[in-house]
């Protein structure tokens, strides 16, 4: 415009004569009028366009208000555990990864609640599979909090009453004939907030409606009495904090799903392979190791079927401790060069190399080989350095928590292939659920403390691999399944090797002699509710699983229901 205007200035300046009869001057006039209506036009279009990208945009905000919050919450899980060290750049990734598995859609509503959904789980598992089973609860419960809060649906107030859990000793107890002091005393501090104003006096008065609830089983699963049950479920989670705090890890677990998802609370099973991709010779893949759990058999696992084995140089596994540190370096060096996988263990044995490795794995990030990957772990010492920590893929190997779980577990380390050979498919797929079940019982057992074993055990997958493949020996050699065979193999050799108490032995071959017997074939009842399925094909076991052990009881185990107030607690 401003190069018109100049033109047109210095031809009208310049002009002669009557300008009507310039005839390039009044052509110069109508070519500005015309471009003057063009550059007016695109003006207006960019100007709705500008509003309608604004618009556009703000319908993404919430996607990544979304990733700020959990970013946000993860940055401090390390309160929690030293070795929960996450750095941006690794939250980037996942969050870009995010974005691109999100599904697409035809209107840009779906789209940005696809973004969301995709955003939140995809983080949520990734740091999920780095946290020990006592603390993915927590961070659920965190996470489902800030998202709450975030909408402005839950305050803070709420929030700390249910974590502090305050007591006001102003009152006598009244109903101290079935609730305890404490818990009155908290029910009265609870009144301070305006939906629970009246609820001292209604306890009073409807005594026997609330010392029936107090005495359900799993009240958390019950409406509370009269109007009380209109409650929104957070405020349904502070009474039940206040009346029946053994239940609250159920009650929170159940709030949680409802307000998340299932799969929030569900068991995230191990995935190395899923991991893998994630990797590079930048990124280590770090286990967090925890008692009986050896993740070196998975690595070589992954490695067999990627062609990286001993047997032709591509992997190295160096146990860390007295004069290890040269061999390890070593290997890092060759394996750069070369492209191989090197495996360091126990590396918390030698705190003060550990400054050292992290300059090393530093310097071995630039013209690495493509294959070149590194695999560390550790117990949870504060030794490790938080860069090692922020720059790799954490992993956890601990059994899940709950029979379920752990079953939906057991049945991931086999498939089809392990009864498909068998002649007698029906018999060994009945012994194969009631094995499954066992291991489940006695690995979940420990959670009793001494009502469950006098001793704490190490049972793991192993043990009921090894059994699995017993079991189709015997049945292949014998035309009469040998059940009392079974039963002393299992219970004295395979799980028995474990044990030293001999009390607890006779529990091992008690649970057995129930479970591992003739009347499988015929749907034998293992518990209260849950019995063995007729032979059917593996993905068809674990939706079984899935369905029918819904609830869990300490019947499951053949214990009463108090025995679970101790852990709960």
């Amino acid at each position: 415009l401003k190069e018109l205007e100049d033109d047109l200035l210095q031809r009208l300046a310049t002009a002669e004569g009557d300008i009507l009869g310039d005839e390039e001057l009044i052509l110069s006039l109508e070519n500005t009028k015309i471009t003057v209506t063009e550059i007016n036009e695109k003006v207006a279009e960019a100007k709705t366009t500008a509003v309608e990208i604004g618009r556009a945009r703000e319908a993404y905000r919430l996607t990544a208000s979304r990733g700020s919050l959990i970013y946000f919450l993860i940055n401090l899980l390390n309160v929690i555990d030293h070795m929960y060290q996450y750095s941006l750049g690794a939250f980037n990734y996942v969050f870009s990864k995010a974005l691109d598995k999100a599904p697409a859609a035809e209107n840009l509503q779906d789209r940005c609640a696809n973004l969301l959904e995709s955003v939140t789980y995809t983080c949520f598992s990734f740091v999920t599979r780095g946290l020990f089973e006592k603390h993915r609860l927590i961070f659920s419960t965190m996470l489902a909090i800030r998202i709450l809060q975030a909408r402005g649906e839950l305050s803070s107030e709420d929030v700390d009453y249910l974590i502090k859990t305050p007591k006001v000793f102003d009152k006598e107890n009244p109903l101290s004939a079935w609730l305890p002091d404490s818990a009155w005393y908290s029910v009265v501090a609870l009144s301070a907030l305006d939906a629970f104003s009246t609820l001292p006096q209604d306890m009073e008065g409807s005594w026997k409606r609330w010392k029936e609830w107090c005495e359900q089983e799993q009240p958390e699963s019950s409406p509370l009495p009269q109007e009380w049950k209109r409650l929104p479920a957070f405020q349904i989670l502070q009474v039940v904090r206040v009346l029946r705090p053994d239940r609250t890890s159920q009650a929170v677990s159940v709030w949680v799903r409802n307000t998340l998802g299932a799969r929030y609370v569900e068991a995230i099973p191990f995935n190395l392979e899923l991991s893998f991709e994630d990797s590079a010779p930048a990124v280590p893949i770090f286990f967090l190791l925890s008692p009986g759990v050896d993740p070196v058999v998975a690595v070589k696992a992954l490695g067999g079927r990627l062609g990286i084995t001993e047997e032709e140089g591509k992997f190295v596994g160096v146990s860390l401790g007295q004069g290890q540190e040269p061999v390890a370096e070593k290997a890092l060096d060759r394996m750069y060069v070369e492209g191989g996988w090197v495996m360091l263990q126990n590396i918390e044995l030698v705190a003060r190399w550990l400054p050292k490795l992290e300059k090393k794995l530093e310097g071995l990030i630039e013209g690495a080989h493509p294959d070149f990957r590194v695999f560390l772990s550790a117990l949870p010492q504060k030794v490790v350095p938080v860069p090692i920590l922020q720059n790799s893929i954490k992993l956890t190997n601990e059994p899940p928590s709950g029979l379920k779980a752990n079953m939906l577990r057991a049945y991931l380390l086999f498939n089809n292939d392990v009864w498909d050979s068998s002649s007698k498919q029906s018999e060994l797929k009945s012994v194969v659920f009631a094995l499954c079940f066992f291991h489940s019982v006695v690995c979940e057992r420990r959670k009793f403390g001494p009502i469950g074993w006098n001793r704490a055990y190490p049972f793991n997958e192993g043990d009921l691999t090894v059994c699995i493949k017993v079991a189709y020996n015997y049945l292949e050699a014998n035309a009469k399944i040998p059940w009392d065979d079974l039963q002393y193999i299992f219970g004295e050799i395979m799980y028995g090797g474990h044990i030293t108490d001999n009390w607890d032995r006779r529990l091992c071959m008690a649970y057995l002699s129930t479970y591992i017997k003739n009347e499988l074939n015929e749907g034998l009842e293992l518990f209260p509710g849950f019995a063995t399925p007729p032979p059917m094909a593996h993905k068809e076991y674990m939706e079984y699983v899935a369905e029918g052990l819904e609830q869990e009881t300490p019947a499951a185990y053949g214990l009463h229901p108090n025995s679970e107030i101790n852990f709960m607690t």
